[in-house]
């Protein structure tokens, strides 16, 4: 099934979950995931089951944050909407980078882009993350 030109069928499901969706068993239709590989983030965005245009809310764009977490040797995170909905669709809603890639250069380019994020941390000690409500 697509939904505008985002596609929205079980691949996407088995493609982030390793497994298809009992979509009974969702809270509303909306299925969250964490610390996904952000090399899967693309992944997604290629296949077309993730718009890189598409932002939650005052969040960065997904192609934004899929590419600092590339780059930085991070994860995503976000959640499905289930395939029937008209609202299908992956939403991106944070990322974070792991303390073993949080040099002071990395630490000071993440504050830079995502300090105005509803949670945030960003030191070289802990890692760095920020979510997006």
């Amino acid at each position: 099934m697509r939904h505008g030109n985002i596609k929205a069928d079980v691949e996407r499901e088995k493609i982030v979950f390793g497994e298809s969706i009992d979509w009974e068993e969702s809270s509303g239709g909306v299925v969250r995931f964490r610390r996904l590989e952000a090399e899967t983030g693309e992944q997604l965005i290629d296949d077309g089951y993730l718009n890189p245009e598409e932002r939650q809310n005052y969040a960065p764009s997904a192609g934004e944050i899929v590419a600092f977490a590339l780059e930085h040797g991070g994860f995503v995170d976000g959640y499905m909407v289930h395939p029937e909905r008209p609202d299908a669709r992956i939403s991106l809603v944070g990322l974070a980078i792991p303390s073993k890639h949080c040099d002071v250069g990395t630490v000071a380019a993440f504050a830079n882009r995502f300090r105005h994020a509803d949670e945030f941390t960003a030191d070289a000690e802990h890692g760095c993350s920020a979510w997006f409500d």
